[in-house]
């Protein structure tokens, strides 16, 4: 348990004192929780929790009931369906989210990177045969349809461009600083 007897004083303007008395507030904070906080962070000793990963002998789950004000839970309610889940079900992505540093990728967002793993390995297989063409015995010329080679590197840039598309919203939708 720390001891916290030890007391630091400065002097700032009013208009400064007001605005810290704001953001705080805004956090859900005193003005001396969040100077506190802001002043062991500084020094290195902040507060914050580690992230924890899977523990294979804990993997299982266990219920929990959660009681909040309704305009709370209807807050909940239209934050999971813009995420396309249900309430429980983003709960719980929420808290694995917050506690293990982490997003949750959603089944859309699987579903998108699937498809996406789908055209890159199309893509793959384009290659490939375009390889198999060019060693082949049969191809004496050389000759190969260099617009379809043209059309590779867009593709492929188009499907990286959605897949950081896909983790930055991820991230971002869960509150992950990256």
């Amino acid at each position: 348990m720390s001891n916290k007897t030890a007391t630091l004083i400065t002097r700032i303007g009013q208009c400064d004192k007001n605005q810290f008395e704001r953001i705080a507030k805004s956090h859900n904070l005193t003005p001396s929780e969040l100077l506190r906080r802001l002043v062991l962070t500084e020094i290195g000793k902040n507060e914050t929790f580690k992230a924890v990963g899977p523990e294979p002998q804990k993997i299982g789950t266990t219920r929990l009931t959660i009681r909040l004000a309704e305009f709370l839970m209807d807050s909940v309610k239209l934050r999971a369906e813009s995420k396309g889940m249900a309430t429980g079900r983003w709960v719980s992505a929420l808290v694995q989210s917050h506690v293990s540093n982490a997003p949750v990728v959603t089944e859309k967002e699987v579903l998108v990177l699937r498809a996406i793993s789908r055209e890159l390995s199309a893509i793959g297989r384009n290659i490939n045969q375009i390889a198999r063409h060019l060693n082949s015995p049969q191809n004496h010329n050389g000759h190969i349809d260099l617009g379809a080679l043209s059309k590779l590197p867009t593709s492929i840039e188009n499907a990286k461009q959605n897949i950081r598309t896909v983790i930055k919203a991820t991230w971002q939708g869960w509150g992950v600083v990256d």
